[in-house]
């Protein structure tokens, strides 16, 4: 038996908010990939998308477009190749209001790969510069590219041989035109998704590892001085799909790790300048695995909110929105669905009006297209007013699982007896805005009788139970005293 006092206090209010839930194909037909891993706000209620447009039967091309806080397109551009071949966006970076910036990899008609920066004007599309990086001999896979200090520009992904795939790094002048490069990693494959710069003007880059680390792949990160040169390196993890998808640089000075671990759960691991881990924590929407987080950003107040994909059977994939605190203690998660394969979130920023958009994909398979998606949620992850932020509506039941009294006055108990036996068993409840108040862990047990008695509660909560990080149980819970 264990008793746990909360104090709960429960308060929303908003002022007006423009929610929308947006999809945007390219335009060309019914069996086109389109996705946005890169969205700015630029001016106040306008954002700034690069997507890919992929036409199966010709070519792949950037798409630029803007659209109003409603989710209204308001402009569309193709960013036009001027060689055959397709570019695969990664992200954007806004000059000035007629110019914009954008990484890609490019595909050549004898399936050639190169990295590529591409600047254009915003207002008409027309290509003011276009470079191309990397060697003949090798295939390149552009990932992520920043805006240096100096005023030029990095850029980073895989660079791929006949033996092996190694992380590259390209630094270039403002004007895209390339100062050095380097290539790092061991006798395996390496990738790298993102990288940032450090405040000694040096470069941390985050990926996978088969060379290093104790798994098939690793979370890989290296450091470099601002020359490329490497100066350590650090592997976290371990499994079949142990990979490194964003890293920032926190207010505190340490940085933030995102990605996904090979057991199927979503992961953050927060280090400091020298790579030590502080924490690292895995997170699993309702208990299932197959979730993945792509990338984090800080809020003022050092809370972290991560987008991704979280899986469950009923729904297959779907995007994942989680908000932490500083400490890694989720506060809230959210998951959204739009089309019946796979939705996923690659990007989130935070909006002007304190809300949060969302930019990445959703895919029918019948008919077989995919659009990009765009999603504003409040400041709570609500994708409408006053939704229940977290808490999904249906009920999970098994009657060798009782709640009693419910509702209840100021305790209550949980008498369970499981299927089989648990290695853990842990018990969660959350308010309605999707809070985590409480995480019990009971250890290598089959049956048990629980009470639980609740401080100052009023009002509805959600009980859930997991065997072994699985769901067994989810109920609301009645307090009817303060």
């Amino acid at each position: 038996m264990f008793t746990i006092k909360l104090s709960l206090c429960i308060l929303y209010a908003q002022a007006q908010f423009n929610y929308f839930d947006s999809l945007y194909d390219g335009g060309l037909n019914v069996n086109e990939l389109v996705n946005s891993q890169a969205i700015v706000e630029f001016d106040t209620g306008i954002y700034s998308v690069i997507a890919t447009t992929v036409n199966p039967f010709t070519v792949g091309q950037l798409n630029y477009f803007e659209t109003a806080d409603d989710g209204h397109r308001i402009k569309e551009l193709l960013i036009e190749n001027e060689i055959p071949g397709q570019h695969y966006s990664t992200n954007l970076i806004i000059l000035s209001d007629s110019i914009a910036i954008a990484a890609s990899y490019f595909i050549d008609t004898t399936d050639q790969q190169q990295h590529s920066i591409t600047q254009f004007n915003r207002q008409t599309g027309e290509v003011i510069w276009r470079r191309y990086y990397g060697s003949l001999l090798r295939n390149d896979y552009t990932s992520h590219f920043i805006k240096t200090f100096d005023g030029g520009y990095a850029l980073t992904g895989q660079s791929v041989d006949s033996v092996d795939a190694q992380i590259h790094l390209i630094k270039t002048d403002n004007l895209g035109n390339q100062q050095w490069e380097n290539y790092y990693g061991g006798v395996g494959y390496e990738s790298s998704r993102s990288l940032i710069q450090t405040p000694d003007s040096g470069f941390m880059l985050l990926g996978w590892t088969q060379s290093f680390g104790p798994g098939q792949k690793a979370f890989f990160l290296i450091k470099t001085d601002s020359l490329g040169n490497q100066q350590w390196q650090a592997a976290y993890g371990g499994g079949d799909v142990s990979v490194g998808w964003g890293i920032i640089h926190l207010s505190d000075g340490n940085y933030l790790l995102t990605g996904g671990f090979g057991n199927g759960d979503a992961k953050l691991i927060k280090i400091n300048n020298s790579g030590g881990v502080i924490w690292q924590k895995s997170y699993y929407y309702q208990g299932n695995s197959n979730n993945f987080l792509n990338w984090s950003k800080e809020l003022p107040n050092g809370d972290i909110i991560s987008v991704g994909a979280g899986y469950t059977d009923s729904e297959g994939n779907s995007g994942l929105l989680i908000k932490i605190d500083s400490e890694g203690n989720v506060i809230w998660q959210r998951k959204y669905n739009k089309n019946n394969d796979t939705d996923l979130f690659y990007s989130i920023i935070e909006t002007s009006d304190g809300g949060f958009l969302l930019g990445g994909q959703a895919r029918n398979v019948q008919p077989f297209n995919q659009d990009a998606w765009l999603l504003k949620v409040d400041s709570v992850g609500c994708p409408y007013e006053n939704c229940t932020v977290g808490i999904e509506e249906e009920h999970i039941n098994n009657s060798d699982i009782v709640i009693y009294p419910n509702p209840f006055n100021n305790s209550f108990n949980i008498n369970y007896v499981l299927e089989q036996e648990a290695q853990e068993v842990k018990i969660e409840i959350y308010d309605l805005l999707g809070r985590n108040l409480l995480s019990k862990t009971i250890d290598k047990t089959s049956a048990g009788n629980v009470t639980i008695n609740l401080a100052e509660c009023l009002g509805v909560y959600v009980l859930r139970m997991y065997a072994d990080e699985k769901q067994v149980y989810k109920e609301k819970l009645v307090c009817l005293q303060k």
